[in-house]
């Protein structure tokens, strides 16, 4: 019992002591972090290009999925379901989406 006591003494001191192990980072946060790490918080401008890979989950399914962008609003995106590839690109100014299951190419204004 007092070893008991003793354990949620030292749990309680730790959470008065270190607030922020609950805290959730902002998406601001979580970038300048990054730019930091990677030595370019000072300088924002040098980013030019990315790339992000990763899995997107609905239901029981898991899409790899892809995005490339070029500064400041280029965009491409590659989803693949069951080996076929779903690609979403804009250049700012027109957006192409090609769907391979409805067999449709679709282009509008990104405006």
């Amino acid at each position: 019992m007092l070893n008991q006591k003793i354990n949620w003494k030292i749990l309680a001191l730790l959470l008065l002591f270190n607030q922020n192990i609950f805290a959730q980072l902002t998406i601001d946060e979580i970038i300048n972090k990054h730019l930091k790490i990677i030595g370019t918080l000072d300088d924002k401008r040098k980013i030019t290009s990315f790339e992000i890979g990763g899995t997107f989950t609905q239901n029981k399914f898991q899409l790899p999925i892809k995005m490339w962008g070029i500064v400041p609003n280029h965009l491409r995106m590659n989803m693949v379901f069951n080996g076929i590839d779903f690609i979403k690109v804009s250049n700012g100014t027109i957006d192409w989406e090609l769907n391979p299951m409805k067999d449709t190419l679709t282009i509008k204004d990104g405006k």
